[in-house]
């Protein structure tokens, strides 16, 4: 595996004492050849699972995550922070619902706007000029509402250090969960929201883009990047629920994350931080499978001390488990429950487009584990987080978490368009038919979906390339085109 493919563990919390279980101390791993018993996925109700009409606006698909009661939840709380802060010099109103949503509009469309200061958004220099922020609101109650927004009853205590947002994020972390329900891969990873403030709990990761920040550990869907769930990291009183001797801390994290979705037949892809033969042998009994990358001194794993040429591998099996030990650039360890001790080929990316082996489960790992890399960086482009006394900078994060979630779901949600889930290469064309509609979806450098009532399917010459052209005509014994939604309530 090339150097940039490696993923190394991104916690400061490297665990490398983990009580050895009984399971894994009774582990015999042999030479011989391993079939995996793999849990099948039924995707039937993988997807959506909110009833969202074709007439929905924008902000229709924001309330799917933030509630209208969310929202009134925290002018409540705001206003009544205000009148604590009240002063007689001073005339302050309260805030409402409206002035909420079109301050948190402000926030996001200052991400596409960007200036030195915030003040440089109400400017009325003519090279400066944007008149939208002064229609929506001032400057001055703008920054007001800034140092007044509250989400939590100022007169509890809390030993939380999240307790100021902690409503915020359990309504959150419902709300992504409720609206949509995930594919057969999931990956759990460490997310980090860039943040240089003062924080008790700000992490240092020098293999992230951004080094440091407020980290979360993210569950994710590898097929659309649809973030699941998350906990926020807040040092070692993190609530990651119980403990368990056999597979540490890390395992408890990755237990605390799938305990709704155990027993399914998902496949998890992690990192080595969490990976060891326990969390498996654990994750495999609950039905669940896994594949990652792993350190070579975990307990439980075995000795391979064969010494490999570049592009070799050696292969250990033991009950339900896969270990591998494959000489890249350096040795690249890795233990399975899905996969199979077997090679496939894949062009090298660079001069000569040789076709080289690499072993599948490295390259599965490739494909599916940067999910979350992914998603950081497109939330990376909504960074809206402001300097506040009153609340972590966390809360930004789920702002922005939030916007992504609701962007995934626009793009995935089309009433009536049929499910083409399909990979194609370059070229290729999957159709759907029913009545006198086609449904097209074909690959050229991204995926094009387009519907047409009057072409067929069929490719004409364009002297560079065959296009597929979408002529119909009515045809016979047709399929039905139905709504994942509808068919799942069926």
């Amino acid at each position: 595996m090339n150097a940039e493919y490696i993923r190394h563990a991104e916690s400061e919390e490297i665990e490398e004492n983990c009580v050895e279980s009984a399971a894994v101390s009774n582990l015999v791993w042999t030479t011989e050849k391993f079939k995996p018993k793999v849990h099948n996925f039924n995707p039937r109700n993988s997807g959506i699972q909110t009833g969202i009409k074709i007439s929905w606006k924008i902000i229709d698909y924001f309330q799917l995550f933030v509630s209208e009661e969310l929202m009134e939840y925290i002018v409540e709380k705001t206003n009544s922070y205000w009148q604590q802060k009240k002063n007689n010099n001073e005339i302050l109103t309260g805030t409402n619902l409206s002035e909420l949503y079109c301050f948190i509009a402000i926030c996001l469309l200052m991400t596409c706007n960007k200036r030195l200061s915030l003040a440089e958004h109400w400017s009325r220099d003519k090279l400066l000029r944007s008149d939208i922020f002064s229609d929506i609101m001032s400057r001055d109650r703008y920054f007001l509402l800034l140092r007044m927004l509250y989400f939590s009853d100022n007169q509890v205590s809390s030993s939380d250090r999240l307790g100021k947002i902690r409503k915020i994020i359990d309504e959150l972390r419902a709300a992504f969960s409720n609206t949509f329900y995930l594919f057969s891969n999931l990956c759990i990873d460490e997310s980090l929201l860039l943040y240089k403030g003062r924080l008790s709990f700000k992490q240092f990761i020098p293999s992230k883009r951004n080094r440091f920040g407020i980290k979360s550990f993210v569950l994710c869907d590898c097929k659309t990047g649809y973030i699941q769930d998350f906990i926020v990291y807040t040092g070692g009183d993190t609530t990651i629920g119980p403990k368990n001797k056999d597979y540490g801390k890390s395992g408890s994290m990755v237990m605390s994350l799938l305990e709704p979705y155990l027993g399914k037949g998902h496949t998890l892809y992690v990192d080595n931080w969490y990976t060891s033969p326990a969390l498996f042998d654990v994750l495999h009994k609950n039905y669940t499978n896994a594949c990652g990358i792993v350190k070579k001194r975990r307990k439980g794993m075995p000795k391979m001390d064969e010494k490999l040429k570049k592009g070799e591998a050696c292969f250990r099996s033991a009950g339900n488990m896969l270990a591998i030990k494959w000489q890249d650039k350096k040795e690249v360890w890795m233990i399975s429950t899905v996969h199979k001790a077997e090679f496939a080929d894949v062009k090298k990316r660079y001069s000569t487009q040789n076709i080289v082996q690499k072993p599948s489960c490295v390259l599965e790992y490739n494909k599916l584990m940067d999910a979350v890399d992914k998603t950081d960086m497109v939330i990376s482009t909504i960074h809206s987080t402001r300097k506040t006394i009153k609340c972590s900078p966390a809360l930004f994060n789920l702002l922005h978490t939030n916007v992504t979630n609701a962007c995934g779901t626009v793009k995935r949600r089309r009433k009536g368009m049929p499910v083409m889930d399909r990979k194609l290469e370059k070229g290729e064309v999957d159709f759907r038919i029913s009545s006198n509609l086609l449904a097209l979806k074909w690959r050229d450098k991204r995926d094009v979906l387009m519907l047409s009532t009057f072409h067929t399917s069929e490719f004409i010459s364009t002297g560079k390339r065959n296009y597929r052209t979408q002529e119909i005509a009515s045809r016979k014994g047709s399929l039905d085109i139905q709504d994942p939604d509808d068919q799942a309530e069926d």
